[in-house]
């Protein structure tokens, strides 16, 4: 009579047990996920400034492409947010203490990457210099397209008689009218008695900017970024461009 002889080997094994394993999957995913909400903010602020700079390069462009910069990267990472807190609430009832607390963590920082663009626009009618890369795109649009030289002859020549008056379109000569600007005065600075033009575009809630031009011997004022100040840029001999809210 054969004997079987049956013997139970304990295998050991090593490592998170498939519970565990889970577990840290999951929390990876909500990291993962955050992590690509910061990309495509970050990916955004730094496109920010180059969609100012060609707003500027765009005559009908106005210094505030933030708002429209951040509407994709703010339905995208709302759309993950919206994916973190599904998951949240389906995990919640099997969540220990910790992690219950470091999902909160992980949400309240996928809030904050995506309140960053909202800061961004709101904070660009409060002090942060948004107008700085459209100006240089404006300032570039005015070298290639301003004839300075020819301002410069009409202001010396028939400038005078329209000392501060707002031009009526009508009497734009061809240089200012081409630019199409929204208003066009004649004035004098009152300690060297220069008379410049001064070209205008812009709007109350957008700001106002333009092109003054002047004799060639006309300095470029240092920038005031004070509440009635201005920012300004030479654009050639006897003429710069400027921004003010």
């Amino acid at each position: 009579m054969c004997e079987n002889n049956s013997t139970n080997s304990s295998v050991p094994t090593t490592g998170c047990c498939p519970v565990q394993v889970q577990k840290l999957l999951s929390i990876k995913t909500d990291m993962n996920i955050i992590l690509l909400m910061a990309v495509f903010f970050l990916l955004n602020a730094w496109l920010w400034p180059y969609a100012l700079y060609r707003q500027g390069l765009n005559p009908e462009g106005v210094p505030i492409g933030t708002l429209k910069q951040f509407i994709g990267v703010l339905l995208i990472n709302s759309i993950l947010l919206l994916v973190l807190i599904v998951r949240f609430i389906v995990q919640f009832r099997s969540l220990s203490k910790f992690r219950l607390i470091l999902k909160l963590v992980l949400i309240a920082s996928a809030m904050l990457v995506i309140t960053l663009p909202v800061l961004f626009v709101t904070s660009s009618y409060h002090g942060l210099p948004s107008y700085v890369p459209f100006m240089y795109g404006f300032l570039e649009r005015m070298q290639e397209n301003a004839d300075t030289k020819k301002i410069q002859n009409w202001l010396e020549k028939e400038g005078s008689q329209y000392m501060d008056q707002c031009l009526v379109e009508s009497e734009y000569p061809d240089a200012i009218r081409v630019l199409k600007p929204k208003s066009v005065w004649v004035q004098e600075y009152k300690h060297t008695h220069q008379l410049f033009v001064r070209l205008e575009w812009g709007g109350v809630l957008i700001g106002h900017w333009g092109l003054v031009v002047g004799p060639t011997d006309l300095a470029c004022p240092p920038c005031d970024l004070g509440m009635d100040g201005e920012y300004r840029l030479p654009s050639a001999k006897g003429a710069y461009v400027w921004f003010d809210w």
